[in-house]
């Protein structure tokens, strides 16, 4: 991508491909990993920190976990990165 593109045009380019650059959904990822006794043995968490989420969201830390756990299918949050910080990741 030009380092030029609109940081919406980015997003609107992630969600073509699938990709929701600004929430990662806890329901789409439990279902990915299988349930939620999947997902806590796979992250080591206890049940009610995923039930947590559910209400006040994913941390960061865990969605950049996922992220890298999902080979890329859950992207984690980085609105709290400076824009061309996130042009620099989207070229």
């Amino acid at each position: 991508m030009s380092r030029d593109m609109p940081l919406s045009t980015s997003i609107v380019i992630g969600w073509y491909f699938g990709i929701d650059w600004r929430r990662m959904d806890i329901e789409k990822v439990i279902k990915h990993f299988g349930g939620v006794k999947s997902l806590c043995r796979i992250l080591n968490v206890y049940a009610q920190s995923i039930y947590q989420w559910k209400e006040r969201g994913i941390p960061l830390a865990r969605q950049y976990e996922i992220e890298q756990l999902s080979k890329g299918k859950f992207v984690a949050d980085r609105s709290h990165l400076n824009q061309e910080v996130i042009r620099k990741y989207l070229s």
